[in-house]
């Protein structure tokens, strides 16, 4: 196991590109993260890169800071190292403000942070810029609801001013300290106004978890800085969940979703000009939700934020771009905001063999806000770079920084697969058998399945040559309603190397693929998805991908994807051989009541709720035996001593999405049914300090190596 852990971490040490903005003449300043094994913590570093020449021109660590921004004529640069200490370093000199006992932390999340996290939002003079953090109270101990899991902490966020010709720092809006709503994400519209978001609370005082959930009590408020203390105008549509505004070349622009209903569901688009109509009524839509899409057609919208920079002037017209799932990719999309036309800057695979290009995943970093875009593109079978695309130019992408260079990759073949006879259903099926290999490359062949496959670039690793097919591991996802893409995962690829062929599953209700699908798995979890999930292990039997033989079969997912893996092997006691659950959700009622940030999930997976403001007015209890039927009979709790196969169950000590007893109580329905032996058989681990993403860097590591190390104890490879 040994050389399996350093296999992960080799692969995890590749590095990732997090941010990047255009600098002077042809450079672009990157930000890269990979994470210490030693420290158990990130580092980051900044890479000076030619567009023209695509040489490394610098590189250093990066500061260890809060926010660390530049104006956008680059004349001046602001540092924030603690809450506490603000540097401003501009063409008249250096400033320095003592922060103390002005507000607490300082906002850097997607959700409140201006432009989509650690930014400041400038104003066109490039003297002035806002920024959020936390307000301070004289009384501590009083009750204010946070927004839950990830945000803990976050409760009265306020927007302040900071004017460097004045050297002065001041507050301009403050959150209500009764609750009532929260303000973050300001950007000027105007040297004398700005908009912000306010997320609204519940009726009966309650905030619910704001990460990945797109659905919120959210609009758009236009502030007046001439008026103190006025209070902000709203003037976005009272039944949408309004975000994510950014300003540019005279226009607005903003994300909405449907208010309530689904956490993801189909964004859309929307512009106006400046100065601001600020009637709610206006129509300014300019792309729509798209209900219905068939393979290869534009799916819709489907993205929390919008890029620091989205905005490009091409031919006098603006544009927005911007990364949005496309099935089972992220792709890049340009969007013209006069003619409301997408088009997809990523190459389009077809049915069949399709290059590593055709297969990748991008997400846009940032605009020259006039003609190139910057992003990162990456595969599970190509570790992430950093590309460069000229809207008015080549109209290609071309690699300004490449892949750091890893062999282990090359054996690595990458297909996806619309499985057929199931709603809008396709899995990302990563190996490094050539058993597998070849029957991709007959699958692509077939003119009855949709499959596009990519081969190893070179087949000569080390993995078994014999014509045994090697275990699969299934992998559903999360939410339900989101995605999983071809984007580099350390995880998955590390699977894939140490033997198995990971099945990645975008089942019905994943977001990419339209309304339809989404709405049809509404209201039907436990039924619908579970549904998807068996077709598609039938298949993979089916076209000899994979094998029901002993030790060939098993399934993991963490949260909603836990959710999944508990019904399938309650459901189906003899399909899988060995089960992984991360922070599984096991018990809807036990959720509704006490157990997560997002009760409304609980009541909306199982339709106990319609209206799409419904989480409003949310019950504090269960209203009725009927509705706690509901969310019984669909949590697989109640079928737990039905499960056989061997189980490991991974809980994150303060995960408030999925509260750990959930986790817990499966492990304790399967002990107590004495259907599972205690040791090898049936394990818990619970990682300290840890939230539902068990995303930290040591956490990340020990859940890979204790979910393998259970794989191998139990798979064949014969």
């Amino acid at each position: 196991m040994a050389n399996a852990a350093d296999l992960y971490q080799r692969i995890s040490a590749l590095p990732t590109y997090t941010s990047a903005v255009f600098g002077a003449s042809d450079v672009v300043n990157a930000k890269l993260s990979s994470p210490s094994y030693d420290t158990f913590t990130s580092s980051t570093v900044v890479r000076s890169i030619s567009t023209a020449t695509q040489e490394t021109l610098a590189t250093s660590a990066a500061s260890s800071t809060i926010i660390d921004a530049t104006s956008p004529d680059g004349a001046t640069s602001v540092v924030f190292r603690s809450s506490q200490w603000l540097e401003v370093f501009s063409p008249t000199g250096v400033w320095k403000y003592k922060l103390d006992g002005l507000h607490g932390q300082i906002y850097t999340d997607p959700s409140f942070g201006p432009l989509g996290g650690a930014q400041l939002s400038w104003d066109a003079s490039g003297t002035r810029f806002l920024y959020v953090a936390e307000t301070l109270v004289e009384d501590n101990d009083e009750y204010v609801p946070d927004f839950g899991d990830s945000l803990t902490g976050k409760r009265l966020p306020a927007i302040f001013l900071v004017d460097i010709v004045a050297r002065t720092v001041k507050l301009v809006v403050a959150s209500p300290t009764d609750g009532s709503i929260a303000y973050g994400q300001p950007v000027f519209t105007s040297p004398t106004t700005f908009v912000a978001v306010g997320y609204g609370s519940l009726d009966d005082g309650r905030r619910v978890g704001l990460i990945y959930c797109q659905n919120r009590l959210a609009r758009l408020f236009r502030f007046d800085l001439t008026q103190d203390g006025s209070p902000g105008v709203p003037f976005t549509p009272e039944d949408r969940s309004a975000r994510s505004a950014r300003v540019g070349h005279g226009f607005l622009v903003y994300l909405s979703n449907a208010q309530g209903g689904p956490h993801g569901s189909v964004a859309q688009l929307h512009a106006r000009p400046l100065p601001l109509d600020l009637s709610s009524s206006v129509d300014d839509v300019v792309i729509p939700a798209v209900v219905h899409a068939e393979v290869g057609e534009y799916p819709g919208l489907y993205l929390d934020q919008l890029p620091p920079g989205p905005f490009l002037l091409l031919g006098g017209r603006l544009h927005v771009v911007l990364s949005s799932a496309w099935r089972s990719r992220i792709v890049p999309l340009l969007i013209s905001l006069e003619h409301k036309m997408v088009t997809n800057l990523a190459p389009a695979p077809t049915a069949g063999v399709a290059t590593t290009e055709e297969l990748a995943s991008y997400r846009v970093l940032r605009t020259d806000r006039a003609r190139r875009v910057v992003a990162t593109r990456s595969s599970l079978n190509r570790a992430p770079e950093l590309v460069l695309y000229d809207a008015a130019g080549l109209k290609q992408w071309s690699v300004i920084g490449a892949a750091a260079p890893s062999r282990e990759l090359m054996p690595l073949a990458l297909a996806i697969i619309t499985v057929p006879n199931v709603l809008a259903t396709e899995i990302i099926l990563l190996t490094s058998f050539p058993v597998i290999q070849k029957s991709l490359v007959a699958l692509a062949s077939d003119p009855t399945v949709d499959c596009v496959y990519v081969g190893p670039q070179d087949n000569t690793g080390s993995s078994p040559s014999s014509g045994a097919i090697p275990p699969v591991i299934h992998v559903p996802h999360g939410g339900p309603h989101m995605s999983y893409n071809t984007g580099f995962r350390p995880d998955w690829v590390s699977s894939a190397l140490s033997g198995y062929t990971v099945c990645v599953i975008n089942y019905t209700g994943s977001t990419g693929f339209g309304l339809d699908s989404i709405n049809a798995l509404c209201g039907r979890a436990g039924d619908v998805d579970v549904h998807s999930v068996r077709t598609v292990y039938d298949f993979l039997i089916e076209k000899q991908l994979a094998s029901a033989a002993p030790g060939k079969q098993f399934i993991e997912g963490i949260s909603h994807g836990g959710f999944l893996t508990a019904h399938m092997t309650s459901k189906y006691p003899t399909l899988y051989h060995g089960a992984s659950l991360r922070n599984p959700a096991i018990d809807f009622a036990a959720l509704y009541l006490h157990g997560s940030d997002i009760p409304e999930w609980a009541a909306g997976n199982v339709n106990l709720y319609t209206s799409r403001q419904s989480h409003a007015a949310l019950p504090i209890s269960i209203p009725n035996p009927g509705a706690y039927e509901k969310l019984a009979s669909a949590s697989p709790i109640h079928n737990v001593s039905a499960v056989i196969a061997l189980t490991l169950i991974q809980i994150s000590e303060h995960d408030r999405r999925i509260h750990p007893t959930q986790g817990l109580a499966w492990y304790h329905g399967l002990r107590g049914a004495g259907r599972l032996a205690l040791g090898t058989e049936l394990k818990c681990k619970i990682y300290k300090g840890e939230i539902h993403e068990m995303d930290g860097v040591e956490a990340e590591w020990k859940v890979w190596k204790a979910s393998v190390e259970f794989y191998n104890g139990i798979a064949s490879w014969d």
